[in-house]
């Protein structure tokens, strides 16, 4: 069924659709990258969308996840859901999101160069997650969340979470 699904979702991109096949990764901590097929700049719409995915990511459904993620990243989701015992369903209560910001200005955009190369984190943006409000944000970290997104014909994708 996966590989079925998989199939069609390869073959869409071949006619300009979103989730386009993976390139392979040189190394290190991704195992596989984001096509550069038909990524584009963000738009206000593709902020607004992938503010709202980085929210509800881990939160919401396994179905919504792989939806909000490139195909790269998606056997990354699937473990998550398959290992993860306490998923708390709807929004984060007392976290907000910062970004997007420029990838090459974040601290793991390292991570993201040696497994993808410059060209991917060009079109990258971070967001990142912070506990608190906007007002009094908690400094700790730990545990903000940092996650790596393309857009690509319009839809923000999410390809590295940390």
């Amino acid at each position: 069924m996966l590989a079925k699904m998989t199939a069609m979702l390869v073959a869409a991109s071949a006619a300009g659709g979103v989730y386009v096949a993976p390139t392979p990764s040189r190394g290190g901590e991704l195992s596989s990258c984001p096509s550069l097929i038909g990524l584009q700049g963000f738009s206000n719409a593709a902020v607004k969308t992938a503010t709202a995915d980085v929210m509800r990511y881990g939160r919401v459904s396994r179905a919504d996840d792989l939806a909000a993620s490139d195909l790269s990243w998606q056997p990354s989701v699937r473990m998550m859901w398959r290992t993860t015992t306490h998923q708390v369903k709807g929004k984060r209560v007392g976290e907000f999101v910062l970004g997007p910001t420029p990838a090459r200005r974040n601290s793991y955009s390292v991570i993201v160069k040696r497994s993808c190369g410059s060209k991917i984190l060009a079109h990258s943006v971070t967001f990142t997650t912070v506990p608190g409000t906007k007002s009094h944000p908690m400094s700790c970290e730990a545990c903000r969340g940092t996650f790596f997104l393309i857009d690509r014909r319009g839809h923000p994708l999410i390809y590295f979470a940390y």
